[in-house]
């Protein structure tokens, strides 16, 4: 029923002075509310007026009469019960905001730091309800300048943005109590001291945030989803519908919030909240993983995880980790078992929700070490879906943080990293061509570069630049060959061949010197030589040892130089056919002079007078290290120097480097690298004796098989 009062002011709850000006043309004003200038329905006569209540969208407005606030009515029944309702619910808010900001009731930073498990719960209790005080104060303004007609001024924008900073201040209140939580949980378990929050996760966490969050996390308050410094309010509120007048406008705008917001997540996390969800997915993994580390078995692994299950567990171990790395979501999961329970809580509202959909969502951006170690935990819990208790699935049920019902663990101490953890990492992140020296940084021994470079030669990494030629031959060539070496422990990150004009005339160029005797002419010869840089481990014996030796056999084929990286740079091997055994230079040009009986030099030429000696270019220790001469780095004072997107620039662990040149001069870098390969095969007891096309070709092949038979996919 109406009021039967002809004061304009409509009953309200009126609000205690607070230290903030009220905003001109509030709930408390005389001030008669704002009507549309644009879109204004005309009256119905002289004397009857329309509702002058906006809808949600700011512009429509109400079809119905306006009975209240006589003798001018303004608003019809339905829409004068929800405005009065409306300013009630958010001055009373106001109060309450006003009450704890004056009054000092957030918990100080000085004292979280000392709070007890209880102190910290009462604590979130506080803090949650003063977040919730403000958005329905800032949510019920905006409704009120919106639908009612409440000046937006100076005064409005003042305590909007004051409200935002409050805001602010409550979250970081959250974080530091989430902090404390951590703490707490550490002093009760000094075992996981240090166990998934290292300084190098933190530092990804951080790094991740920046890039993929909008705003610094401590910075943005995520009061509310803004268009133009406005909140958005949702279509649903009031959209001509309407059909009570005690509809509570606010509650709907809050609801519409988090029902939206935390929809659209849980779409994110299906791979979380349920694993049934993901039965349209491949869940061929073990076939497709068999296919490709097999070479002629079609039998896949028995009892291999789907690829469904991997997936799934992969999410949920990323959602753990960032949860543990932030503080206001990591103490919104106290106390909370499942994630089905973190997210339907009242707690975590709608700004949580698309945070952490965000940082959910976008996986492939953070670090690889982060991704490496949710991809072993993923493997680990895959294998034993069916656990009733998932900390014991990885390890040591004692050794990680609980988040949500399971464990999160630090892996960077891992002795290696698994063929199969390569395997799903490469194919879940399809690596861009020339970037294998960022997965050199997840390496931790030669064993780990020798899985990467095995299992990403079969396929999951792109052949590096140094492999690719226009001939395809030699293209395959070179990367079959690489491929044998990676599986034998020989790393090998370069080739480089003699430029194709030297390898087609032989080295020999006639060129326009003056001749010592008359009318004969000059020739220039220059032996180019092909050459490679790989490196081995870097501990004596042992398969890479064999290899070394084998090269080293063999000076008429491999001019050798070796050098521990542990060593002074003075110390370097050399073995070959130059003097003193040692190796023949990269290149070396010496001149001659012929009759002029003919336009080319041949090797059957013998009358060649006038020749000088070789003059070295480019001696073997040049492509080592810094030459005197200033001819460039060699590749391992690149290495030494962390060269940017240098394929060992990120490695941590010491190996012996070599550089091996080919004995025969100007001929294509691909037949060195193919009878380099040839003698890792002799030094694995793949192969035997000297080197034919046929017999490479079988080497090839049991190789292959026997890889594959120690990868665990062929049956035996």
């Amino acid at each position: 029923m109406a009021p039967t009062s002809n004061k304009k002011k409509p009953p309200s709850t009126k609000a205690k002075a607070t230290p903030l000006p009220t905003p001109v043309g509030g709930p408390l004003s005389s001030t008669a509310p704002r009507r549309s200038q644009t879109t204004s329905k005309p009256t119905i006569s002289n004397s009857v007026r329309t509702c002058s209540t906006l809808e949600s969208d700011g512009r429509t407005q109400c079809t119905k009469v306006a009975t209240l606030w006589q003798p001018n009515p303004e608003r019809c029944n339905v829409h004068h019960g929800q405005y009065r309702l409306l300013c009630k619910r958010y001055k009373e808010s106001e109060q309450e905001v006003e009450r704890i900001r004056t009054g000092k009731g957030l918990p100080p930073d000085i004292q979280t730091g000392r709070y007890s498990r209880e102190e910290i719960m009462h604590g979130l209790e506080i803090v949650n309800g003063y977040i919730k005080a403000i958005r329905v104060e800032a949510i019920g303004r905006e409704i009120h300048s919106k639908r009612f007609g409440l000046k937006v001024g100076d005064a409005y924008q003042t305590r909007m943005n004051v409200l935002e900073v409050e805001l602010g201040k409550a979250r970081r209140v959250v974080a530091k109590l989430g902090e404390r939580a951590l703490a707490l949980y550490l002093e009760h378990h000094p075992q996981v001291v240090g166990v998934g929050r290292s300084p190098e996760s933190q530092k990804i966490w951080k790094d991740a945030q920046a890039h993929i969050l909008p705003d610094p996390p401590q910075a943005a308050s995520g009061l509310f989803i803004r268009e133009r410094r406005r909140i958005s309010l949702p279509p649903s509120v009031n959209s001509g519908q309407t059909t009570s007048e005690d509809e509570d406008l606010i509650e709907q705008a809050l609801q519409w919030y988090n029902d939206i917001e935390k929809k659209r997540l849980q779409e994110v996390l299906k791979p979380v909240l349920d694993l049934n969800l993901l039965a349209g997915d491949d869940s061929d993994v073990a076939q497709r993983l068999g296919t490709v580390l097999k070479l002629d078995s079609d039998d896949p692994p028995s009892g291999y995880p789907s690829l469904a299950t991997i997936r799934h567990y992969q999410a949920v171990q990323h959602a753990r980790r960032i949860i543990l790395h932030d503080s206001v979501f990591y103490a919104k999961s106290l106390d909370k078992n499942t994630f089905q329970e973190f997210i339907l809580s009242n707690d975590f509202d709608f700004t949580d929700a698309a945070r952490l959909r965000e940082l959910t969502s976008r996986m492939a951006e953070f670090a690889l070490p982060w991704i490496k170690d949710i991809l072993v935990e993923a493997l680990e819990l895959s294998k034993r879906p069916h656990s009733g208790d998932e900390a014991n699935d990885i390890g040591d049920a004692g050794s990680g943080i609980q988040i949500l019902g399971g464990p999160v663990h630090n892996h960077a101490e891992n002795k290696s990293v698994f063929d199969e953890v390569w395997w799903h990492l490469f194919t879940y992140l399809k690596p861009a061509a020339d970037t294998d020296y960022r997965y050199v940084g997840l390496c931790t021994s030669h064993s780990d570069l020798v899985g990467m470079l095995s299992i990403g030669s079969l396929g999951l990494l792109h052949p590096p630049e140094f492999c690719r030629f226009d001939d395809e031959k030699l293209t395959t060539i070179v990367i079959d060959a690489r491929k044998a070496l990676s599986l034998l422990g020989v790393a090998v990150t370069d080739l480089v061949s003699p430029q194709a004009l030297t390898i087609k005339n032989g080295g020999v160029l006639q060129t326009k010197t003056k001749p010592k005797t008359s009318g004969h002419v000059v020739w220039r010869e220059a032996e180019s030589r092909a050459y490679l840089f790989g490196a081995v481990q870097h501990e004596n014996g042992g398969a890479g040892e064999a290899f070394l030796n084998e090269l080293r056999a063999r000076p008429e084929l491999y001019q050798l130089l070796v050098y521990s990286e542990t060593d002074p740079e003075s110390k370097v091997e050399e073995s070959g056919l130059d003097v003193d055994g040692k190796a023949l230079p990269a290149l070396r040009i010496r001149t001659f002079e012929t009759a002029p009986s003919s336009s080319s030099i041949s090797e059957s030429e013998i009358e060649r007078t006038s020749v000088s000696a070789w003059e070295t270019v480019q001696k073997g220790s040049d492509l080592m290290f810094e030459s005197e001469e200033g001819k460039g780095l060699g590749y391992v004072t690149r290495a030494k120097r962390r060269e940017p997107n240098w394929f060992f620039s990120l490695k941590t662990f010491p190996v012996k480097y070599f550089v091996v040149l080919d004995a025969v001069p100007n001929r294509h870098g691909s037949t060195l690298l193919k009878h380099v390969a040839w003698a890792a095969l002799r030094a694995g007891a793949y192969a035997e004796g000297e080197f034919n096309e046929v017999e490479y070709g079988r080497s090839l092949s049991r190789l292959g098989e026997a890889k594959a038979k120690e990868l665990g996919t062929v049956d035996t």
